[in-house]
């Protein structure tokens, strides 16, 4: 009876602490539709869209509310794909509560990285999704190169890699692909090109402990002048290009 009290206790707390969180994380947008009915839009995670405005999304609800006789006919499945048929959102959840207030939560597509085509750059995000116009610009990688039909979670698998390191973070500026070579990044310290072969998504995990290693070494011991590229293509080596 005991256990039982203390699981309850922390269901409790945690459903509290909840809330607590998603209150902090979202931004409310308060809007009438007709006589008492409200919708309030909450912004889950950052809007990083200059162009994004909530007015579409109001006019395709007042246009649906509309048509129902009250809240309660209000399908909040079709509502939730109105909000998603949106080019800027990416999940959508709806509400409705006792007294006339639709809540619409919005989670927006976030930039994971920049990719460069035909010298010009664009933001995608982490499904492959090209995004418009962005308000705000993150310090995000550069794929590049011949990239057109290369799978896009292949560099996925990389980039998480190097943005869940501090290190490869800091020392990765972009990732380019060729067709003859493979996958080959870009470091920010002595402009070296580090060449991980065709298979590099798949192997990335294993050859970045030796990323690491090696320009530590490379920038305290041997100096910028002593390799123009590594090669990792191979199992447990550093071949060090002149």
């Amino acid at each position: 009876m005991k256990n039982l009290h203390k699981i309850l206790k922390v269901i409790a707390l945690v459903i509290i602490f909840s809330v607590f969180v998603v209150s902090l994380l979202s931004i409310d947008l308060n809007y009438k539709i007709s006589g008492n009915e409200e919708v309030i839009f909450h912004y889950v995670n950052e809007n990083y869209y200059q162009d994004f405005s909530e007015d579409n999304l109001l006019d395709e609800i007042k246009e649906y509310s509309k048509n129902q006789d009250s809240l309660k006919d209000i399908n909040t499945t079709l509502l939730e794909e109105l909000v998603l048929a949106n080019k800027y959102v990416k999940k959508a959840e709806v509400y409705l509560t006792v007294d006339q207030v639709i809540n619409v939560y919005i989670h927006f597509r976030e930039p994971f990285v920049r990719v460069l085509k035909d010298n010009k750059m664009y933001y995608y995000d982490i499904d492959g999704v090209m995004l418009p116009t962005l308000s705000k610009v993150k310090n995000l990688l550069i794929f590049s190169g011949e990239i057109e039909g290369v799978r896009f979670t292949d560099f996925v698998k990389i980039a998480k890699r190097i943005y869940n390191s501090n290190m490869l973070n800091d020392l990765i500026g972009g990732v380019y692909y060729e067709k003859e070579k493979g996958y080959v990044l870009s470091s920010k310290i002595c402009d070296l090109a580090i060449y991980l072969g065709h298979d590099a998504s798949v192997e990335f995990e294993k050859k970045s402990g030796l990323i690491e290693l090696f320009s530590v070494f490379l920038s305290k011991e041997l100096g910028c002048e002593y390799c123009k590229a590594i090669n990792l293509q191979f199992d447990n080596q550093i071949i060090c290009v002149k």
